[in-house]
């Protein structure tokens, strides 16, 4: 189950001033800390995948895009930052999945991998600019389920039994398919053929344009996706 995550307040610490930052060490932006590393980028969103093995820790960086954030595999992930001490706080689970304004309020921190396992997270990042508001996104019947909606992106979790199939759903922009579980499925829609993909857990499909879109689950286990909507 995806939850939205309040206790992983923690990783996103409160700005801090351009002066307490010059009595600290470079502040670097996420594409330049090693853990970040780019896999997607497209006008409207780019995506950097984030690992950390056990002892890691992260540059102090910054962060200043809108953003979503789905947590692949948990751990206990302190963090810290300019100034402040360590933040020990409940281990992040994966799974959970959260959005940050970072655009209206940049932040700036420094994470440490304090657990026996590898920590992953998708950093997903929304690049188009706040557009006044149109046409309301089409409505998500079961088996989806809404888990952010807000006036940037709308993400939402599709799980599909083995060999089943969900209902058309029309897309009205920008669009991240986020696999949550091994598997194998098609996304059929009225502006392009079939397409197959095999996938691993985190694996990313994007699309640009609008277009209604049919998904279905072509393995024998079950399937479960995250999809990003940008507004």
């Amino acid at each position: 189950m995806i939850l939205h995550c309040a206790v992983c307040a923690g990783l996103f610490p409160m700005p801090v001033s351009a002066d307490e930052l010059s009595r600290h060490e470079e502040v670097v932006p996420i594409e330049q800390e090693p853990n970040h590393r780019l896999v997607l980028n497209r006008d409207a969103l780019r995506v950097f995948d984030v690992s950390f093995v056990p002892g890691a820790t992260s540059l102090w960086h910054r962060h200043d895009k809108d953003s979503v954030l789905l947590c692949i595999d948990g751990a206990n992930m302190p963090a810290e930052e300019p100034g402040k001490p360590l933040q020990l706080r409940p281990p992040i689970q994966s799974g959970q999945i959260y959005y940050r304004g970072y655009a209206r309020e940049p932040y700036v921190h420094r994470i440490r991998n304090a657990d026996k396992t590898v920590f992953r997270i998708l950093d997903i990042e929304v690049l188009s600019p706040p557009r006044p508001a149109g046409a309301p996104l089409a409505a998500l019947d079961s088996p989806w389920q809404v888990i952010i909606d807000n006036d940037r992106v709308r993400v939402s979790r599709i799980a599909l039994a083995p060999r089943k199939g969900a209902a058309p759903v029309r897309f009205t922009g920008p669009r991240l398919f986020v696999a949550m579980t091994d598997g194998l499925y098609a996304i059929e829609g009225n502006a392009q053929p079939e397409r197959r993909l095999v996938v691993r857990r985190g694996d990313l499909f994007a699309m640009d344009t609008a277009g209604t879109e049919t998904l279905r689950n072509l393995a024998e286990t079950g399937l479960e996706l995250v999809v990003v909507e940008v507004k």
